[in-house]
């Protein structure tokens, strides 16, 4: 069985740190929730938790999903 690859990570859009990919799980409410967002090794800067009941494995579009939130930038236009 092949392993799942780690997403690509853009660098960090505030300070241009390194980003990691970091899971974790807490209890809420007696149930335990496993989640994952991306955090800049540098500012702290990340993304929003994406999360999922522990009883279920871990799944990659969950890694994904949160690679996505993180590399996404908005194209800023100036007048």
């Amino acid at each position: 069985m092949m392993e799942a690859q780690e997403p690509r990570l853009k660098a960090c859009p505030f300070c241009g740190g390194e980003a990691e990919l970091y899971r974790g799980s807490q209890n809420h409410d007696g149930h335990m929730v496993e989640y994952v967002l991306v955090r800049c090794t540098n500012c702290k800067a990340g993304t929003r938790r994406t999360e999922y009941p522990a009883a279920e494995p871990v799944h990659p579009n969950e890694d994904a999903k949160a690679a996505r939130l993180w590399n996404r930038r908005i194209r800023q236009t100036w007048d």
